[in-house]
């Protein structure tokens, strides 16, 4: 699987001024070019359930901050953006993904929206 991708929280918005939210709370550093970009962990992602620990732990101890950025003026979207990179199988019909039940509260009292970003990849390519 070809993908190098990056577990992340997000925030987007049309008035959002990163520059105005770094400068006033130094918590969150990453910087992206339409809004704020926090990796958690980067690379080939590891399985589902470990993606949620280490989300369940950054949502945990930056809960503070966290919630600043969600309220902070001209933020319209935080997302924690989970992935899944899976090969295509001949036998693969469906499936579907459901964040843990932790994940799950913590996401809700935030307001973050846990997302998974499924890559589908087929052998050989």
């Amino acid at each position: 699987m070809a993908h190098l991708l990056c577990l992340r929280i997000f925030a987007h918005g049309e008035r959002f001024d990163v520059d105005a939210y770094l400068r006033a709370d130094g918590a969150l550093t990453r910087a992206a070019c339409r809004g704020l970009d926090i990796c958690l962990h980067e690379g080939r992602p590891p399985p589902l359930p470990e993606q949620q620990r280490i989300a369940i732990a950054y949502l945990s101890a930056n809960r503070d901050a966290l919630a600043a950025l969600v309220h902070f003026p001209g933020v319209e979207t935080v997302i924690l953006a989970l992935q899944y990179p899976i090969e295509v199988r001949p036998n693969l019909g469906a499936f579907s993904l459901t964040p843990a039940r932790r994940l799950s509260k913590l996401a809700l009292e935030l307001a973050i929206d846990p997302t998974f970003y499924v890559w589908l990849e087929r052998s050989g390519q």
